[in-house]
């Protein structure tokens, strides 16, 4: 073989080879554009993914200042607005789920737990209470609910929130309180206005509740009792909350719910057991004894102990029903 055929031969070999390392070449190119294009489409999409956040984001922060205005319009006058949340439909059991069992739970417990504690006892006791006392109201279907002491509106949203679950739709609520706190100090003082806002939060049947203000020895007059004396039987009050701690408060209560009281109707006292120990003026026990003894028309059952202060009892006519008496 010849010198120029062997040149011949090894420059076509050289041209393979360059034409393999062209297109090799190529082909990577096109290789990173491809991925390069998909890491720009993916990186598009995330770009829009993050619009979409920041637009819904701006979505939530409109409706939380709509909310924080709305919460602020109707009490521009009162800057301590309660929390219209409480606990109609659930209540919170973690202090009595989690209170200590053993000596290492009790390095944490201070007094502020025994607060948390009790708080929340009262609040499983009431809620208790109210489903025990709307279920034995189902079997009537009639009667309102009267409460004497709304401040904080806690009882008054667990009753209506009761009263739907247990379909007594007919219901009326009717709350009695002076808006103005207790009648020499002003102490637990809840405007009307607040108190309805708090009804509002939960948004159950407020249209069903009627608000009589005024201290209880000028609002609870001859003239309001005929008109609820004018209603119907089935108008007539069924379950009666009368809450108002003081003697001297309790006492017009009783005598304005004397003539209202039926058979079945269930009177609770959120201060029974509390007032034993604190004398007259602190006595709603006392208020209820003396009205048991100057009006024997109608006879008292206990009927259900709530929580550690609580008690209530249900009237029965004793010509009827021979039973103990309170």
């Amino acid at each position: 073989m010849n010198i120029i055929r062997v040149k011949r031969i090894l420059r076509r070999i050289e041209m393979m080879l360059n034409g393999s390392y062209e297109r090799g070449i190529e082909e990577n190119r096109q290789k990173a554009h491809e991925v390069s294009a998909a890491l720009v489409h993916d990186y598009g999409q995330t770009i829009q993914g993050l619009e979409a956040l920041v637009h819904d984001y701006g979505q939530t922060i409109q409706e939380l200042q709509r909310d924080i205005a709305d919460f602020q319009e109707p009490n521009k006058e009162n800057k301590s607005a309660p929390n219209p949340t409480g606990h109609a439909l659930e209540m919170n059991s973690y202090y009595v789920d989690k209170f200590p069992h053993d000596v290492a739970d009790f390095e944490d417990w201070d007094e502020d737990n025994v607060q948390r504690l009790y708080e929340t006892i009262k609040d499983r006791e009431w809620h208790h209470f109210y489903d025990t006392a709307m279920g034995l109201l189902v079997c009537s279907h009639e009667g309102d609910y009267y409460e004497f002491g709304c401040c904080g509106g806690g009882s008054m949203r667990i009753a209506l929130a009761k009263s739907l679950k247990w379909h007594l739709n007919d219901m009326d609520f009717y709350a009695f309180d002076s808006f103005e706190g207790f009648p020499t100090t002003g102490a637990l003082k809840m405007t009307e206005q607040d108190f309805m806002f708090s009804i509002k939060g939960d948004g159950i049947k407020v249209d069903r509740v009627t608000t009589i203000p005024g201290f209880y020895d000028k609002s609870l007059t001859k003239k309001l009792q005929e008109e609820f004396l004018a209603k119907p039987l089935e108008r007539r009050p069924k379950l009666i909350n009368v809450d108002c701690d003081l003697h001297d408060s309790a006492v017009p209560v009783f005598e304005f719910i004397e003539p209202l009281v039926q058979p079945g109707t269930i009177i609770m006292l959120d201060d029974f057991w509390g007032t034993f120990d604190h004398g007259k003026q602190f006595g709603t026990a006392l208020a209820f004894n003396e009205y048991c003894e100057k009006y024997p028309r109608m006879k008292f059952y206990p009927f259900m102990r709530i929580g550690c202060w609580g008690m209530s009892f249900i009237a029965y006519d004793p010509k009827v029903f021979t039973a103990p008496v309170v």
